[in-house]
């Protein structure tokens, strides 16, 4: 084995490291750190044990977990609270493990528990159990211990071997660790490359690993330090190495995501924060109150400061006003290192006996599945390119991405000293725990009662890169993400920083593109560079036809009915109405014609030529401000404010026959070809980044500059497709995951070559020509979902599809992002009218009315019953009568047949598919007084509720 003295070091360390009491724990520095980091472990623990009742009933009172690097028993409550059944503790630190078992007596939690001490990357577990017989674990945790297994190929192994076989078929394995690509970002241009502040240090020996050259695979070493806990060795975890070791042990990959993108995506446990005192209190000095912290160093909160400020400004405070403004938040300092840090999740998967047998036989002689040297001091390196941009260069993920956010899958990025500040509000905001991450960058909150457990792909991860010839490619993240807290307090995430390394007058983000033109890597098959793609802009050419308008717009003028969650008066009820569980009627004071929803607000176009918008308007997304006041003292009174267009608007006989919701913003096309938005566009970075001007949020409408007419709109939650008359399709907004079809994963992620502006400027997509008959597409329709988009070829029958694929949601066999238009040939055999997406899954409508689904299934959104796995393939559903319109959101899908009835499945957690808080595996007719007397012609999903237009019979 590689050197073990490393454990013997990190066994000592704990073992001499002294409890604090509670009164020195509050003094310390990094005091809401760790609770920061308390919380994240909480709610991951949370999201899976509920994930686990969810998917298996029998299971739900009857939890057994192991938890792996126990040390003083920092999750025993964790455990209590999960109301689990049984845990095994294990640590390598004999003392931490007694300690452990002292704070379990103490507490007197209701579980059985059995302590034991090992090293889990050396030592075989089931040899050390009490139960040697039925040594079967749901839920395997692993709390920043990971890092310390990478320091050989043996130890990983073995540390994945235990994993596997104490986990149930079904089971999940959770922990964190550092995030290494992001560390190596930071620490290759720092001086002596470190990086450090006063309460923690990271430094790589420059004399036995220099990072702008060969990064080794496993003894990757670098020391580490914070204040008061750490201080030993650890090693980098090349996140694609490890999931494909853990493929080869029957752990299929899940979801990581950076500490950042979990807070962004678990804003409705908000509450729990402040309960763990998991942000500091700040406010600024005025006449009446003193600062607060009154002894901190204030340059560390000055992004707090400037926050306030903008409160303060944004208010209209006049000068002489005392305005008292306080906020939540972590230091600088604190949120530097606490953004080093990711989240990760693999499931246990059924794995064949042959290769099983295979695995246990190789592990038993300490084989490893590498070839060359790889012991000792110097196993092989992958050689680092910094600076080359082309196309194909993303770094390719071994598994989905995952989320996201995300990403899509979901990529790692540049340094963010981005801090977490909390506001009190008055604000109404019901969000619900989204089950993916996404992406993700959206705000948008998914509707599912269990945890997200993808989406957002791994960030760029530092790889194992094949031959010269082939260049690997970069994955995304996931972008599926959530919305406001439900939490009294409302969350803000300042501008970030990045530090670059300067080329003449040009910033250069260093990429982590790698040949590896000397390291066999045989049992790691998929591990290998994706082969060169062609790409080929969309012509814009005009073909013997030009095409008709395909939006779907009503001349006769209907209803509006709504359920859900109406915490931001999206569902355009009083205020004082918090959820319906059944559709009600909406009083929009004109007949209605066209619906859209984004994830928290509503878009309607009437027949007087009029959008009417209500709900979520923080980014002005509705276009107009009546939705404003949320103080007003009648919460009864509902008011729908109408967007003016008389200031872009002149011409009489132009009429709006389109209107589409994405996360923050609204677009309309008229029937001159012109396309005019409000809002913002949003990245999981950065946030907020603008519409066509860069950081620029557009309060009223703006025409989106476009080269020619354009015949149909389609919004994700933070892209848009546009489709002109001659075919050509042009797309703007955030493109981590892919969305944009034009640019890759590592130009999206930084915004190179254009920076933000070659974002926000439409440009024609690029679809790649493989396996095409046809090398010049004209496109007769689009179709967009939360992260991705399917697209049409005219006079052809084949679809193209492109964005998150982390569950296989737009039909490739492949769970990676797809960032350039591709033939799916999955979709071969039927004549495709529509096509629609939620953040996971999809459906597709036939010409002769039958419904297809494939993406994700753990909340039932595909309509298929008794399926255990996600779903490559359409795969048709049976339940449901000739439909004539489909429509998904997050985790739920409506089809509409042709008698005019809603059926819908999925996720319950909001109320939005009309059938209680359930998940509904199957379709299911929807049924209440109003839906029982009308027919329904339109639905229009968000993330926590639902539109329907609807007409009399």
């Amino acid at each position: 084995m590689a050197n073990s003295s490393t454990s013997a070091k990190v066994a000592e360390h704990y073992n001499e490291m002294e409890e604090k009491g509670l009164e020195a724990r509050t003094q310390s520095p990094i005091f809401y750190l760790r609770n920061f980091n308390n919380w994240v472990k909480s709610m991951l623990i949370n999201e899976y044990l509920q994930c686990i009742g969810r998917e298996n009933n029998d299971r739900k009172n009857c939890i057994h977990v192991l938890d792996l690097g126990c040390g003083k028993g920092g999750d025993v409550l964790k455990w209590k609270t999960g109301k689990v059944d049984h845990v095994v503790f294990t640590d390598i630190a004999e003392k931490s493990v007694q300690a452990c078992k002292e704070r379990y007596k103490s507490l007197r939690a209701a579980y059985t528990a059995e302590f034991i001490s090992l090293d889990c990357s050396k030592d075989l577990i089931r040899d050390k159990l009490q139960n040697k017989d039925n040594p079967i674990f749901d839920l395997v945790s692993s709390q920043f211990v990971i890092h310390y297994t990478f320091e050989s190929c043996e130890r990983i192994m073995i540390f994945l071997r235990n994993v596997s076989e104490m986990l149930r078929i079904g089971g999940y394995f959770i922990g964190t660790t550092i995030n290494s690509s992001e560390l190596i970002c930071r620490c290759r241009n720092a001086p002596n490359q470190t990086i450090s502040n006063d309460i923690f240090k990271i430094a790589f020996d420059k004399n036995t690993m220099d990072l702008s050259g060969d990064i080794p695979l496993f003894n990757a070493k670098y020391d580490f330090s914070l204040h008061e806990v750490v201080n030993c060795e650890e090693y980098l975890v090349y996140f694609p190495l490890l999931i494909k070791l853990a493929e080869k042990h029957g752990l299929e990959f899940v979801d990581r995501k950076t500490f950042t993108q979990f807070f962004s995506d678990q804003k409705s446990a908000r509450v729990l924060l402040e309960k763990m005192k998991a942000l500091e209190a700040y406010s600024n000095k005025t006449d009446v109150y003193e600062r607060i912290p009154l002894s901190a160093d204030h340059v560390q909160y000055e992004h707090a400061v400037k926050y306030l400020s903008s409160l303060v400004s944004s208010e209209s405070a006049s000068p002489n006003q005392n305005t008292v403004s306080s906020c939540r938040t972590l230091s600088m300092q604190e949120w530097e290192i606490t953004s080093l840090y990711i989240t990760f999740a693999f499931k246990k998967t059924v794995m064949p006996a042959s290769a099983r047998s295979k695995l246990i036989a190789e592990n038993n002689k300490n084989e490893t599945p590498f070839t060359g040297k790889q012991t000792g001091r110097n196993p092989k390196k992958r050689p680092v390119n910094e600076d080359d941009d082309s196309e194909d260069d993303e770094e390719k993920s071994a598994t989905p991405k995952k989320r996201a956010k995300q990403r899509s899958p979901q990529p790692s990025r540049p340094l963010t000293t981005t801090s977490l500040i909390t506001k009190k509000t008055t604000s109404r905001v019901k969000a619900t725990v989204s089950s993916s991450s996404q992406p993700s960058h959206s705000k948008s909150v998914s509707n599912s009662n269990s945890s997200r457990l993808v989406s957002r792909s791994p960030p760029p991860q530092i790889r194992a890169a094949p031959t010269k010839s082939t260049k690997p490619k970069t994955t995304s993240r996931s972008k599926s993400v959530k919305r406001r807290s439900s939490s009294s307090s409302n969350i803000a995430l300042p501008a970030t920083t990045t530090k670059t390394s300067k080329k003449g007058n040009e910033t250069h983000i260093p990429s982590y593109k790698k040949r590896c033109d000397t390291w066999s890597l045989p049992n790691l098959d998929n591990i290998k560079a994706a082969s060169n793609t062609t790409i080929r802009k969309t012509r814009i050419a005009h073909p013997t036809k030009l095409l008709t308008v395909n939006a779907a717009t009503l001349k006769v003028g209907g209803q509006v009915l709504a359920l859900g969650e109406n915490g931001m008066r999206q569902l355009g009820l009083s205020a004082n109405i918090p959820e319906r569980q059944n559709a009600q009627p909406v009083a929009i004071p004109e007949k209605v014609i066209q619906i859209a929803a984004g994830p928290m607000h509503s878009a309607v176009l009437t027949d007087k030529n009029q959008i009417y918008s209500f709900g979520c308007n923080d980014e002005k997304a509705l276009g107009h401000t009546e939705n404003d006041d949320e103080d007003s003292d009648d919460e009864s009174e509902v008011k729908f404010g109408s967007v003016d267009f008389t200031k872009i608007i002149t011409n009489k006989n132009e009429q709006i026959i389109q209107v589409v919701a994405g996360d923050s913003h609204t677009m309309i096309l008229t029937n001159v070809g012109k396309v005019y938005g409000w809002g913002t566009f949003r990245s999981s970075t950065n946030g907020p980044f603008g519409l066509i001007t860069k950081n620029k949020i557009e309060s009223e409408p703006v025409e989106i500059p476009l080269p020619e007419k354009i015949i149909k709109i389609a919004s994700g939650h933070d892209f848009v497709l546009f489709l002109s008359e001659t075919g050509c399709v042009y797309s703007s907004g955030n493109g981590e995951t892919g969305q944009l079809g034009r640019i890759s994963r590592y130009s999206a992620e930084y915004s190179r070559h254009g920076g933000t502006e070659r974002l926000l400027t439409p440009a024609p997509i690029e679809y790649n020509r493989k396996n095409l008959k046809e090398k010049q597409l004209v496109f007769s329709d689009i179709f967009a979902s939360a992260h991705g988009f399917f697209l049409k070829a005219e006079d052809q029958n084949i679809s193209l599809g492109c964005g998150l694929n982390n569950f296989h949601q737009l039909g490739f066999e492949s769970t990676e992002p797809i960032f350039f238009p591709t033939y799916i040939p999955s979709l071969d055999g039927h004549e495709w009218i529509k096509f629609s997406g939620g953040l996971h899954h999809t459906l597709a409508l036939a010409k002769d009315g039958s419904v297809f689904s494939f993406g994700r299934h753990y909340e039932g959104q595909l309509g298929i019953e008794n399926i255990d796995k996600h779903l490559s393939e359409p795969t048709r559903i049976d339940d449901v009568p000739k439909a004539v319109d489909i429509s998904c959101g997050n985790h739920v899908s409506f089809v509409i047949d042709e008698n005019g009835k809603a059926y819908s499945f999925g996720g319950g957690a909001s109320l939005q598919h009309g059938h209680g808080q359930r998940d509904v595996k199957k379709p299911e007719m929807i049924s209440s007084k109003y839906m029982d007397i009308k027919s329904v012609q339109m639905v229009a999903v968000g993330s926590q509720h639902t539109l329907f237009l609807v007409f009399d019979k």
